[in-house]
């Protein structure tokens, strides 16, 4: 007869040795999933902020094209062309005045939160979005890996390592921490300076045509299509309405 206490020591010695089995052929065979994972969320990372950076630019060119186009194609009357200019600069105006306020929040988390440190705005959330990336990809691999593994092991060997092993669930749950924080650092080392590129490419877009197409190029080209300058130009279209509906002739105010 087995001495009793022998019991929970063959059982603890079983236990183990289950352990140590799923660690060496179950849990090591997840790093090709998680490494799969990471490169999804990584390409999906970029192409996200591809994506709006692409959009951003987009929007600029369409701004400038259609301004230029009502300005040296004349496709109207002269009345008519005047107020297709001024409409048509009026509406990027307030376009880029909404989408302004739409981020007011943005603005204001940079000055309070980062002392207008734009760089380091920009890190923390490209970071949160390689986590959230990482782990909804990388997690999704690897319960994909851990469903494989275990189906492939067969009733007997499966119902072995559920009674003296770890579940599906266990071995999520204690892989997870482990690879997802160096996934991410690696990540972000690989990321960040691609971004901060195509970051400062675009700020340097934006300024100069803030700089250069609205303050500079934009009244001069008003002003000789128009007779206008930018205020005048901006308030014509309201005006000019009015005066197409009521016949009271406000739009002479702004001469």
């Amino acid at each position: 007869m087995i001495p009793i206490f022998l019991i929970p020591i063959a059982y603890t010695g079983l236990k183990g040795l289950t352990v140590w089995y799923i660690d060496n052929s179950v849990a090591a065979n997840l790093n090709e999933g998680v490494l799969k994972g990471t490169i999804l969320a990584k390409s999906e990372t970029l192409r996200k902020i591809r994506s709006i950076l692409i959009s951003s630019l987009i929007v600029l060119a369409i701004n400038i094209f259609i301004l230029l186009f009502v300005i040296f194609v004349p496709i109207f009357s002269s009345s008519t062309q005047i107020f297709a200019i001024c409409t048509v600069y009026m509406s990027s105006v307030l376009h880029t005045a909404f989408k302004s306020i739409r981020k007011w929040r943005v603005y204001k988390e940079i000055i309070v939160n980062y002392k207008l440190n734009i760089f380091k705005y920009i890190f923390d959330k490209i970071r949160g979005e390689v986590s959230i990336e990482v782990e909804t990809r990388a997690r999704k691999e690897l319960q994909e890996r851990l469903d494989k593994e275990f189906s492939e092991m067969g009733y007997l060997k499966s119902s072995w390592v559920y009674l003296f092993g770890k579940s599906k669930e266990q071995i999520h749950k204690e892989t997870c921490p482990k690879v997802y924080e160096p996934i991410i650092e690696n990540t972000m080392k690989e990321i960040v300076p691609v971004v901060i590129t195509k970051v400062i490419i675009y700020i340097i877009i934006f300024f100069t045509y803030i700089l250069l197409f609205r303050l500079i190029v934009a009244p001069e080209l008003l002003k000789d299509s128009t007779n206008l300058n930018t205020i005048q130009a901006f308030f014509y279209p309201f005006l000019h309405s009015i005066d197409y509906f009521t016949g009271i002739n406000l739009a002479r105010l702004l001469n």
